[in-house]
């Protein structure tokens, strides 16, 4: 019917501006954020607002004030656990309290309750009682049924925020890329990831077998690190740190490739299999930079940790030996081998 629809949207700091409008009616809010955050983030909040409604007999209006608490912690698909909200509205039809309280403690179900003394269309008391399901199908990775779960609700705060989508993944073929057979590796987040030197638990991820989401970022720069008391037994990261820009409307996606990691082990003995103390042993790549050192301790045992897929030479106090490795993905993650040194304990004492 060549009817005229418009919204606005706009937000400095802790400070919210919101619009809509149609042929029917009208919604304008001013919020601002007590706690410091971001408006959509949790906290404590106050606002401003104002609607009109038009009817048969003209346009009813309706200001009001109110107050509301959203907390940190979020469910499983990634609303507020609770949210409660109080306010006061004058308008058209009288004055009156609007209260609500929300809760998602059922996974994919809010349960919301209101209480309303007055609205843009009645001066009559309200009182509801809402169940609101989310829930979605999705076909799971590498097989050919689908899987009913609860859905994440998308933030509409991603309009001014934005987010960061990680997945660790086991990287079997060695290509930096997550093929269909590579499985995620999120199972101790907490302990593998860092954001910005934080804890990540400060950053209430949320986590599923499609990654770790991480909501409410304002638009710049973050740093993400790995620590290795997180990471998966037998396995290294490619890098240890990422740099990551965040934009507003989307998340950035960071694919954190996990690379078998290899142990070579052994006794470095004389020509009469007397193990020899301090001695350095190297594993050097043929191909590409990798390398790993070791000194044998007083038993003349050396490990060679945290080496990847390819082929290594062996030296020994700087000089090649014989000795090479070929590492592959069929190879055990622990390799034994002994070496003699040509180097006599005595010149070794000396």
């Amino acid at each position: 019917n060549s009817n005229l629809r418009w919204t606005l949207f706009s937000q400095m700091g802790a400070m919210q501006l919101s619009h809509r409008g149609n042929e029917l009616s009208t919604s304008s809010r001013l919020a601002y954020n007590l706690s410091g955050n971001t408006i959509y983030s949790h906290g404590h909040s106050i606002s401003l607002g104002f609607q009109t409604q038009n009817v048969s007999t003209g346009i009813n209006d309706l200001t009001t004030i109110g107050w509301q608490y959203q907390s940190p912690d979020k469910a499983y698909d990634g609303s507020r656990l609770w949210a409660i909200s109080l306010g006061y509205g004058t308008g058209t039809h009288g004055r009156g309290v609007l209260t609500s309280i929300s809760t998602s403690v059922i996974p994919g179900v809010t349960l919301r309750v209101r209480y309303e003394n007055i609205s843009v269309v009645s001066d009559e008391s309200t009182f509801s009682l809402e169940l609101v399901p989310r829930w979605s199908t999705q076909r799971l990775s590498n097989e050919n049924f689908f899987s009913l779960r609860p859905a994440y609700d998308e933030p509409s705060h991603l309009r001014q925020e934005g987010g960061i989508w990680i997945q660790p993944f086991l990287d079997y073929n060695h290509n930096g890329l997550q093929d269909e057979t590579e499985p995620l590796y999120v199972e101790d987040a907490n302990q593998l990831l860092t954001l910005n030197h934080q804890d990540l638990v400060r950053y209430h991820p949320r986590i599923d077998r499609s990654g770790i989401f991480i909501d409410d970022l304002r638009p710049g720069d973050y740093r993400v690190d790995l620590d290795p008391a997180g990471y998966p037994i037998d396995w290294t990261a490619e890098d240890i740190a990422y740099g990551i820009e965040v934009v507003a409307g989307s998340y950035t996606t960071v694919l954190i490739p996990f690379d078998r990691s290899y142990t070579v082990a052994g006794i470095v003995q004389d020509e009469n299999s007397k193990p020899l103390m301090g001695i350095t042993i190297e594993a050097v790549a043929l191909m590409g930079t990798e390398r790993s050192v070791s000194v044998t301790n007083g038993a003349g045992i050396f490990f060679l940790e945290n080496l990847r897929q390819g082929d290594y030479e062996i030296y020994v106090d700087g000089r090649l030996t014989s000795h090479t490795v070929n590492l592959t993905s069929e190879s055990e993650t622990f390799i034994e081998l002994d070496i003699q040194s040509p180097v006599e304990e005595s010149v070794r004492s000396e």
